[in-house]
């Protein structure tokens, strides 16, 4: 970003509470992690009543407030006394038939113009970097794209960070679980039928039968970031006044195709491996199927295409 960035200790400002949207994913699970290690910030998290919180629970100094982007009244009460908003809800991996990319817009909506009626001094918002001009037909970067524009519209001091492919997820589903190691709360893992069943097929394939799969030639860079530094970018947007009212794109510190990520995986298993590679073609015409009766399986299809 150009600029280097000071953390003020807590002796040099007034602790501020920060509000975290999309607390019990793997990101915001993180975010909430950091900002309470900071000692830096009163936090609040969002949880649905359905939500598992077992994790956030155990979490010292934590404060859960019940809530639904769905549900204005709940996001009211939640906002009360917030100094900064932090959003990474997604419904890419959904918990319910309620999350849909319509209620994503919608419910922000709601969060953004409540926001600017409880004073919020800064909103930090998840998006998602370009993927070229055919990204208009992934519904969630649509979708965030929609939101994108709420935000810059609105009086509020916003930062948008739009982020790489989380190289936690992408590599996994390569082939293995070993990026998921020592994760408490795994998107990979939440329970969707879809999700779960696809990635215990793959979980296994590199370590037990030396097997990576790709998409396409697997030519195509990208700028993988992992979660844990999409978190930090977070948290020291808070304080950082150089991103105020900024849209920045957040990625790793070199691109790599998926062959440079199966040299990583043959030094770290020690062994050659072979491909097993998916068409475009096949992930976009499957996808155009899914998406009469599973839309969010569909948008995941798509987003793996539009990336190829």
């Amino acid at each position: 970003m150009g600029h280097k960035i000071h953390i003020l200790s807590s002796k040099q400002i007034e602790m501020r509470t920060v509000l975290v949207i999309g607390s019990t994913g793997q990101l915001g699970f993180q975010i909430v992690e950091k900002l309470l290690a900071s000692g830096l910030y009163k936090v609040r998290a969002l949880r649905r009543l359905d939500s598992d919180v077992t994790a956030l629970e155990k979490m010292e100094g934590l404060e859960l407030a019940t809530g639904d982007l769905a549900d204005p009244l709940s996001l009211q009460s939640a906002l009360r006394g917030v100094d900064v908003v932090i959003s990474t809800a997604n419904p890419a991996i959904p918990r319910s038939s309620s999350d849909s990319f319509e209620n994503l817009v919608t419910g922000h909506g709601h969060l953004i113009r409540l926001a600017e009626e409880a004073g919020v001094q800064r909103f930090i918002f998840t998006s998602v970097v370009s993927l070229g001009p055919q990204e208009d037909k992934v519904p969630l970067i649509h979708s965030k794209r929609r939101i994108e524009e709420m935000i810059t519209g609105s009086g509020l001091d916003y930062t948008i960070l739009r982020a790489a492919a989380f190289m936690d997820i992408h590599f996994a589903f390569m082939g293995s679980d070993l990026p998921l190691r020592g994760t408490v709360v795994s998107s990979i893992r939440r329970p969707w039928k879809f999700m779960n069943s696809f990635f215990e097929g793959v979980r296994r394939q590199i370590p037990d039968k030396g097997i990576i799969g790709i998409t396409g030639k697997g030519m195509r860079p990208a700028s993988y970031i992992c979660i844990d530094d999409v978190a930090e970018f977070h948290i020291r947007s808070i304080q950082h006044p150089a991103v105020s009212f900024h849209t920045l794109d957040i990625g790793g510190p070199e691109a790599l195709t998926e062959l440079d990520i199966k040299t990583i995986f043959e030094e770290v298993y020690q062994k050659p491996l072979r491909i097993k590679s998916t068409p475009p073609f096949v992930l976009k015409s499957i996808a155009i199927v899914m998406k009469l009766f599973n839309p969010n399986a569909a948008n995941i299809l798509m987003m793996q295409y539009t990336a190829s």
